[in-house]
């Protein structure tokens, strides 16, 4: 079932507020009694639709989901939050909101794609973007912009929107970028300058003890994914040095080839992304380790023919050598 964070609806509640319309009126758009907005439950991805249309007519103002969202705090998305605050520089900090956006909502996902010295955070959700899930998807965006500009200290490049903004001119007052609409997808472009930034509120112990936790709690909203099931397998595979090739994988999975293809191209991603990201995170975990081994070995252990192969990768997708991440562990001890 695809939902959202009742946090979430929190956030919508609040903005709302501000525009003088009660609480009973919003958490009826909502479907909730106004006691289930402080627990920690979760509610329908598609009442939220509804709610953001709902909010959007009551107020006649067609930024209202942006508008709401420039009100976003690290300290308000909860675990999520609290993991990316932590992060030891700002590259982890996008990857870790890439990572666990399920904690928000599993109707969608953060993909990071290098393009040069940018990186683009592009939103995957299915559906045509319109009426509240357009809206929704407004507050994915500007939601994430607003907290990359409190941990860098600055503002995203530009971002895109799949669906017509109405009021581009209120957009891009509020977002203070450059904005496209009627683009190929719903992204945000950040500089790659910022990658190795450390965040005012760092403290890498701490995150990845966050992320463990954040592990444990997005597999339940992470269970009808395809694509988690395949990179689960990629990761058991590589933990016991087996082979991550797609053969194998597949056999694994009692798919063919050609299944395991379709399936992952129907929620927007390959087999090859797949295999790269978990063979960079398992590379990342080994790199972390007290007494890590020397990076032939852990590249060896992670799955690549060599040091120079998991260099390349791992520059790609992080933005730093292997050798460089080798030392995050020591940023907590300071």
């Amino acid at each position: 079932m695809r939902t959202a964070a009742t946090f979430a609806a929190l956030r919508l509640v609040d903005h709302a507020a501000t525009l003088g319309i009660p609480a009973s009126m919003s958490c009826a758009w909502l479907g909730l009694e106004p006691a289930a907005l402080s627990a920690p439950a979760r509610l329908p991805a598609l009442q939220m639709y509804k709610a953001w249309s709902a909010l959007r007519d009551e107020s006649a103002d067609w930024a209202v989901a942006a508008r709401a969202s420039t009100a976003w705090t690290l300290d308000t998305l909860g675990l999520l939050g609290f993991a990316v605050s932590a992060a030891p520089t700002v590259g982890e900090a996008l990857a870790t909101a890439a990572r666990f956006t399920s904690l928000i909502t599993n109707d969608g996902r953060l993909e990071l794609r290098t393009e040069g010295e940018l990186t683009r955070a592009i939103w995957h959700r299915e559906g045509a973007p319109a009426g509240g899930r357009a809206l929704s998807n407004e507050v994915m965006l500007v939601g994430f912009a607003r907290c990359f500009q409190l941990l860098a200290g600055t503002a995203a490049r530009t971002a895109t929107f799949r669906h017509v903004l109405h009021d581009r001119a209120a957009h891009e007052t509020l977002m203070g970028i450059e904005l496209e609409d009627r683009a190929a997808e719903d992204s945000i472009v950040f500089s790659n300058k910022t990658r190795d930034q450390v965040p005012p509120r760092a403290n890498p112990a701490l995150w990845r003890y966050l992320t463990a936790l954040a592990e444990r709690e997005t597999r339940p909203y992470a269970a009808a994914s395809f694509a988690v099931r395949v990179r689960e397998v990629i990761r058991d595979s590589l933990e016991t040095h087996r082979s991550a090739e797609l053969p194998v994988i597949a056999k694994e999975l009692h798919l063919s080839e050609r299944t395991v293809r379709r399936r992952l191209e129907e929620e927007g991603t390959t087999f090859r992304a797949l295999a790269l990201d978990t063979r960079v995170e398992r590379a990342r975990a080994l790199l972390e380790q007290p007494g890590a081994a020397n990076i032939e070995e852990i590249a060896q252990d992670a799955g690549y023919a060599g040091a120079s192969t998991l260099g390349r990768a791992f520059r790609k997708k992080r933005g730093l050598s292997p050798s460089r991440a080798k030392v995050w562990p020591k940023l907590s001890k300071h």
